[in-house]
């Protein structure tokens, strides 16, 4: 934790895949208050995609990483409000009570499918 709030800002560089690699390291950050800068991937396309939460560039585009690098430096109260609205996200919807809610649906659609049914009474 103390590494993440001596951070200016943290930056997570991904090759293009299509798992979410990188989200501990991005909701870590998020919950330390931290602006973050990722490549942009299929695998984190459901995380990253709300605007303003985190900066996105593309994989394989080191001039477009400096620059989002440089412009979250020299903009603080930009790079301030992307990690509060960041913070916000976390404890809005990666809490443990979160998981365990989207755990159980995703449980119980399993359950529900994998039953037999069962006939009505005529």
């Amino acid at each position: 934790v103390r590494l993440y709030r001596d951070a200016d800002l943290v930056v997570v560089s991904l090759f293009p895949n299509k798992y979410p690699g990188g989200i501990t390291t991005i909701l870590e950050a998020m919950s330390c208050r931290r602006p973050v800068i990722v490549t942009r991937t299929e695998g984190l396309r459901d995380y990253v995609e709300a605007p303003g939460i985190v900066t996105t560039v593309q994989p394989g585009d080191p001039a477009s990483l400096r620059s989002a690098i440089v412009h979250l430096l020299e903009h603080p109260e930009e790079a301030n409000a992307q990690a509060e609205r960041g913070y916000e996200i976390v404890l809005e919807r990666h809490n443990s009570e979160r998981w365990v809610e989207v755990f159980a649906t995703r449980l119980n659609s399993l359950l529900d499918e994998l039953s037999p049914t069962v006939p009505s009474a005529v």
